[in-house]
């Protein structure tokens, strides 16, 4: 590779870092920053998964012993319902067009 080509591949290579860290800060901006209810059928949504888990949640209580595996999972629902409120939060408009 002559010079003149290491000097482009080497500006190339910071361009398109530059880039990959743009696009990250643009999703760390967008995970990271409130997004209230729009309407109340966004509200509805959120009590829909919220509702969903506490039934599943209460399955598991009662059919399961006390004890690490069953905290786990109710540690993973309480992750379930975050991402998934997280999800029509940050979606709030494909979520309420595609189910009104």
């Amino acid at each position: 590779m002559s010079p003149a080509q290491q000097v482009q591949h080497d500006v190339d290579e910071r361009v398109a870092a530059v880039k990959a860290a743009g696009a990250l800060i643009d999703r760390i901006n967008r995970s990271l920053t409130n997004h209230p209810p729009e309407s109340d059928a966004v509200v509805r949504r959120f009590e829909q998964v919220r509702q969903a888990a506490k039934h599943l949640g209460i399955a598991i209580a009662e059919a399961t012993p006390p004890g690490r595996e069953q905290s786990l999972a109710v540690t993973h629902l309480e992750e379930t319902v975050m991402w998934a409120v997280k999800a029509i939060a940050l979606n709030q408009g494909a979520v309420v067009a595609a189910r009104p």
